[in-house]
């Protein structure tokens, strides 16, 4: 995991606020899967903030893509906001 990646949760309102920091790398990655799983149960919409993340390595991304598809069948929605989104939402 890179050194400097925080994953901070909030819940307001049913629904579950994620906000990710620093580099995103494969571990960061898979912490964020696991946190995804973890919590995506009781919850209408999981929103997951981009705006701290200052490096995605391109295998990072890669993982959280291919993991993504779990999440379809269930009943959260997955929205993925701030000025990253475009990049881990593909």
């Amino acid at each position: 995991m890179a050194s400097n990646f925080i994953l901070r949760f909030m819940r307001e309102n049913g629904a579950l606020h994620i906000v990710i920091k620093g580099d995103f790398d494969g571990t960061s990655a898979h912490m964020l899967v696991n946190a995804l799983k973890q919590n995506c149960d009781g919850f209408k919409q999981i929103t997951v903030d981009t705006d701290g993340l200052k490096y995605i390595h391109p295998f990072g991304q890669t993982l959280l893509n291919g993991n993504l598809f779990h999440f379809k069948r269930k009943s959260a929605e997955i929205v993925f906001t701030g000025k990253h989104k475009q990049i881990l939402e593909r």
